[in-house]
């Protein structure tokens, strides 16, 4: 069956159902499907009217947590996107990830040589997102025939004795765009390795396997199996042990099906997290309209739980140019599509998320971000009645707001400033609408600092009883260490360093650290917990 019969219905979360067009699941991944609808028909609807009082909301520029890597959308069976939709999606709305499908019809004879026909559509997509700045990640539905088997726990399962093989057939892709001008920003294991009723199955204990015996000579970042419904199973076996997590970067997911409690991953937090590994949520899609109560609402507050809940550091839509998508081949953008830019065009790319009271009014539903000296305040309400929240900023210093809001009848439509006074605005949230606040802040931040990163590792930073310690690759070389404090402020400096050097810490957050040498800087995220 063709992935667009497959997407007919979202499980969506805490809203969803399966249509029905949608092919029903089995085994493993259908129980898990049934127990979270259970689970998602005894939550609360999205504006469910309901009487609160509200609290201010607190934003902490003081408090950092994941960095933001970015927003996106998926051109897997969209042929080659018209260059009107591109334009808007990454250029006018920010978009900054795009994620292509590795296209198995090129077949066996033809891959490790070419020709390369089938996989031009999806160069074509990507030399477009790059042109705006994007970066481009690729994932496998099936690898081409010779390189799996039928059945064994869906339609297709990987040939394990053909792993070398496939590894050479995901770093044929990765030399084919390089080829060609564009440099993958990672590539994936495989798309839903738990669901594959059309696709190519792998156990838990594959996706391990695989990763720590070929993850080290795939040529680009490796994402490990993105599962349908945030399976962690599929997660567990690679963060647990320390020579797989050293070969995948990135923890890619699907969140089809999944509660918004089961977003948290403290096992992520507690290893990938200080291991400098990414969390991506890489395909969901809701419903086939642009229906504000059913569809936009629920679009929005995804995402925020995805950043807040989650402490997720990108998230991807599903496909661009389907009816459930985000635009038409004729470039006629959905409003589904503006949701994604309230965050994406303002919220770039090395953004900081930063403490900000999360839910301060029944229906009401804010995260914050710092970066580039800016301040960025998304705030969501999904009640039927305009919503007025005073906002308190901490550790930043911003006189006014600009904003934009996306309703039923507006698309990031300019809205008024917001002035602020003694540290404090207040504002009108639009009945079921997404609000971004974007203010400059004229504290001098880590941000502020241009930093032209280095491309090989000269030093390792970590936590270490309770000192931030800083070590050399070469003991001989001298380099300058800056530490930024959790408001991002510069807190330490140590000049002329040579050796190892530590830094006392006391406060749990991440600490940002430049490391300065032979006019070469390397930045290490470090956190403590």
């Amino acid at each position: 069956m063709k992935a667009e019969n497959m997407r007919t219905a979202s499980l969506a979360n805490g809203t969803g159902t399966i249509g029905s067009g949608e092919k029903r699941k089995s085994g493993k991944a259908g129980q898990s499907v049934v127990a979270a609808i259970i689970g998602l028909a005894l939550m609360p609807l999205i504006g469910r009217s309901m009487v609160a009082d509200a609290t201010d909301v607190t934003v902490n520029a003081n408090s950092l947590h994941q960095v933001i890597d970015g927003f996106g959308a998926s051109s897997a069976w969209c042929g080659t996107i018209p260059s009107v939709v591109m334009n808007s999606l990454y250029g006018d709305l920010g978009f900054s990830i795009l994620r292509v499908r590795i296209e198995e019809g090129i077949g066996d004879a033809n891959w490790p040589s070419g020709p390369y026909t089938s996989w031009a559509p999806e160069l074509a997509n990507a030399q477009s997102a790059t042109s705006h700045g994007a970066i481009v990640f690729a994932t496998p539905w099936n690898p081409p025939p010779g390189l799996r088997l039928t059945g064994g726990g869906g339609e297709y399962s990987i040939d394990t004795t053909k792993w070398s093989s496939y590894r050479d057939y995901l770093n044929a892709y990765v030399k084919y765009f390089k080829t060609n001008g564009v440099n993958l920003y990672a590539i994936s294991i495989q798309n839903e390795p738990d669901y594959s009723s059309s696709w190519t199955y792998w156990s838990p204990a594959e996706v391990h396997n695989f990763a720590l015996e070929y993850g080290a000579s795939i040529t680009t970042k490796l994402i490990s199996g993105e599962s349908f419904t945030f399976n962690k199973p599929y997660y567990d076996p690679i963060l647990n042990d320390t020579k797989a997590l050293a070969n995948v970067a990135i923890f890619g997911t699907h969140i089809y099906g999944t509660s918004v409690a089961n977003y948290a991953y403290p096992l992520f937090q507690q290893i990938g997290v200080p291991a400098g590994k990414k969390l991506w949520m890489t395909e969901h899609y809701l419903n086939s309209d642009d229906n504000i109560t059913t569809t936009i609402m629920p679009v929005a507050k995804e995402i925020h739980d995805w950043l807040v809940t989650g402490n997720g550091d990108a998230y991807i839509y599903w496909w661009i140019t389907y009816g459930n998508g985000l635009a038409t081949s004729s470039g006629t953008i959905y409003k589904r599509a503006y949701v994604i830019s309230q965050f994406a065009k303002y919220i770039r790319p090395g953004y900081h998320r930063v403490d900000a009271t999360a839910n301060p009014a029944t229906n009401v539903y804010v995260s914050a971000y710092t970066g580039s000296d800016s301040m960025v305040i998304v705030a969501i309400n999904t009640g039927t009645s305009a919503a007025s929240q005073t906002f308190t900023l901490q550790n930043a210093s911003v006189s006014q707001f600009s904003s934009w809001n996306t309703t039923a009848n507006t698309n990031m439509a300019a809205g008024s400033a917001a002035m602020v006074s003694g540290g404090s605005f207040t504002a009108s949230l639009p009945a079921q609408s997404i609000t971004t606040f974007v203010g400059k802040n004229t504290s001098a931040s880590v941000e502020s600092r241009s930093v032209a990163a280095t491309s090989a590792k000269e030093f390792k930073a970590r936590i270490s009883a309770g000192k931030l310690v800083i070590t050399p690759m070469d003991n001989d070389k001298t380099y300058d260490a800056t530490v930024y404090g959790l408001n991002g402020q510069q807190a330490v400096t140590r000049n002329g360093s040579r050796g190892v050097v530590d830094i006392p810490v006391n406060a749990k957050g991440v600490y940002v650290v430049d490391i300065e040498s032979d006019g070469r800087v390397q930045r290490e995220l470090v956190p403590t917990f």
